[in-house]
């Protein structure tokens, strides 16, 4: 057999032969006793190639699947700090020459006790090329068979192995096999050229520098020492106060309108629209939940507001503000107010006005966080699953509370502004901060998105001003209902068209960055902040400096503010300097596995956040409110030596 394959050596820090035995000898002798034996997992291999038939001299294409199921991994031709590489063994007929297997690019993971590992979850595409000799005799088919043999790894780790197998017929003309050659092209999208090796391994070196410093950073959130009771009474009252947050100007025109509307309706109408809206708050906390459930699941690292990092997210939810804010204007009546005669205040408002309502409002309401509601959020999100579901809820009944009550106790009504025509000149006034959030959406994907996807995305709003414009004159008020029914689902191929052929193409564009490293803009006469980076940060802890860190994105309003309204503080700036803060900021706007690990361990799990280690002690930070005022920012500098 003459191959032209090769074996990597993996580095001597990545291949632990001590700690490899060991585990393999608890798992073998002692796992069954202490519970910790799991089914083994129904991965599945098999080889095709692009070719059925091939001719002499031919070169042909080899891909191998492996589909691995969920929860499950396994391993690199380099593992890491422990695990066993994928190993493939092949028995080609003579003088058939095969080059080295192609890998895609694998994942990082974080296995129990801190083993930082290099693998993959759900599929492995490899491929190779081959190629016939020109001697080979016609009819002689080529038959390839071979073993893989891999450790998977979940809540224990498993060894396998499975034969795979296939078989090319040679001809005069070669002939194309459809569905081998479809696998070996998406294959090839995948491979990991030989020069990106090394980006790989330093991504690995600094991922597991990341891990040192959070195991030195202290657990000093209330979420690690909160009953999980209280935990629950400050997700509702975090939740509540959500609603007076700056992350809901976005959504202030939408509660507004809904506020002033209760003192327009008859009681059983207030309770009506109360409870559609909580259903849809409720639905959007629920969807959220199984995201973060699923995703968790999956091994993760997310934080809340993790939508807003997401750039299909920002264009969808910058498409329904910016429809939102043109039936405020008018330009399309979704019946999310009582059309016609204001003074028919006991008129049923469609189900969809206040439902969708407290959908739009959750999902852009939920960017950052709130007093209490960080620490209920950090410990739900060390909690399996259904508990995860259970603090998203109760967030949902604190943040649509206030309409609840309202509608409960309607004499509070009499309070508000009396119904009458100014409504609709307030409802005009009111489209313009929901166009202005429109805008804001477009400021965040700039920042996470190439210029050619926003460019796309402005286009995308006018068809779909375009789209409503059409429908406010073929499918309103008067018209059949399969009139109706036909200009609503153009429209939206209309839309989803628009979107596939102007956008979609630049996101697919993005080239991967270093998330949370990029350097933010150095203040003018204020506070000189340094790019958050795991080198930086642990050079200063070894220098005993006092480091601030300011989490932050540029999608967190409160960030904003806290920002321009405290942190800009000459103050601030002039007793960092006196004590020789190192500020640094924490860029999380993009998403970061090295920031959502350190925020976690501090009892976090979204922004903001403002934490001090004084004098280099990362085993005890001082973590500050969401809100921040001069004095709570100046008050740990006091006793600095």
């Amino acid at each position: 057999m003459n191959l032209l394959m090769t074996k990597t050596k993996a580095p001597h820090h990545f291949y632990r032969p001590r700690l490899l035995l060991w585990v393999c000898l608890i798992w073998a002798l002692g796992g069954p006793a202490l519970g910790l034996a799991e089914t083994p997992p129904d991965i599945k291999c098999s080889l095709v190639s692009n070719y059925g038939a091939v001719s002499p001299g031919q070169t042909f294409s080899l891909a191998l699947q492996i589909k691995i199921p969920p929860g499950w991994h396994i391993y690199w031709k380099t593992s890491g700090d422990a695990g066993l590489p994928t190993q493939i063994d092949l028995k080609l007929p003579k003088d058939i020459r095969l080059t080295e297997w192609k890998w895609p690019r694998p994942e990082i993971f974080q296995e129990a006790g801190g083993i930082t590992t290099i693998g993959y979850a759900n599929e492995v595409l490899l491929g190779a090329e081959g190629v016939i000799p020109k001697t080979w005799p016609i009819d002689n088919s080529i038959e390839i068979n071979g073993t893989v043999s891999w450790l998977a790894c979940k809540k224990s780790c498993i060894p396998g192995s499975q034969e795979f197998k296939t078989s090319i017929s040679v001809g005069k003309d070669g002939k194309l096999f459809p569905e081998g050659a479809a696998l070996v092209a998406r294959a090839e999208k995948h491979f990991l050229a030989l020069e990106e090796e090394p980006s790989i391994l330093k991504e690995y070196e600094e991922l597991k520098s990341s891990m040192e410093i959070v195991s030195q950073i202290g657990s000093a959130g209330e979420s690690k020492h909160i009953s999980p009771l209280l935990a629950l009474l400050f997700a509702f009252l975090g939740g509540l106060l959500l609603n007076i947050m700056p992350c809901v100007l976005p959504v202030l025109s939408l509660k507004a309108i809904r506020i002033i509307r209760q003192g327009e309706n008859a009681p059983s109408e207030n309770w009506r629209q109360s409870v559609l809206y909580f259903a849809g708050v409720m639905l959007s906390f629920t969807v959220l939940a199984g995201l973060v459930a699923g995703l968790k699941w999956g091994g993760q690292e997310i934080g809340w507001g993790f939508q807003f990092q997401e750039p299909r997210f920002l264009i969808f939810m910058t498409g329904v503000v910016f429809g939102f804010g043109l039936t405020f204007f008018g330009l399309y009546e979704f019946s999310f107010a009582p059309p016609g005669n204001l003074e028919k205040i006991t008129r049923k408002e469609s189900w969809m006005g206040p439902f969708g309502e407290g959908l739009l409002a959750t999902l852009l309401a939920t960017p950052c966080t709130a007093p209490f509601l960080g620490p209920a959020i950090g410990f739900s999100f060390s909690q399996p699953g259904l508990i995860i579901f259970l603090f998203f809820w109760m967030i949902g009944f604190g943040f649509a509370f206030p309409f609840l009550l309202l509608a409960a106790v309607p004499q509070w009504t009499r309070y508000l502004p009396k119904p009458g025509r100014w409504m609709e000149t307030l409802k005009k006034i009111m489209g313009f901060p929901l166009i202005g959030t429109g805008i804001w959406l477009l400021w965040i994907l700039s920042r996470l998105a190439p210029w050619d996807a926003v460019k796309g995305t402005i286009m995308l709003l006018g068809i779909i001003a375009l789209v409503l414009w059409g429908l406010s004159l073929g499918a309103g008020p008067g018209q059949p209902a399969k009139r109706k029914w036909t200009l609503w689902i153009l429209g939206i191929f209309l839309i989803l068209g628009a979107y596939f052929r102007l956008v979609e193409p630049s996101l697919k564009k993005i080239e991967k960055l270093e998330k949370g490293e990029a350097a933010p803009p150095i203040l003018k006469g204020g506070v000189s902040w340094e790019p958050f980076s795991v080198e930086a940060f642990k050079k200063a802890l070894d220098e005993k400096t006092t480091i601030f860190v300011d989490f932050t994105a540029d999608w967190c309003l409160t960030c904003q503010l806290n920002e321009k309204g405290v942190l800009r503080s000459p103050k601030i700036t002039a007793a960092f300097r006196e004590h020789g803060v190192r500020a640094f900021r924490a860029d999380w706007t993009n998403r970061s596995e090295h920031l959502t690990q350190i925020m976690r361990r501090l009892g976090r799990s979204g922004v903001p956040v403002y934490v001090y280690f004084k004098n280099g002690d990362a085993a005890n930070p001082i973590i500050l409110p969401e809100i921040l005022t001069e004095k709570a920012v100046l008050r740990p500098l006091q006793d600095i030596n």
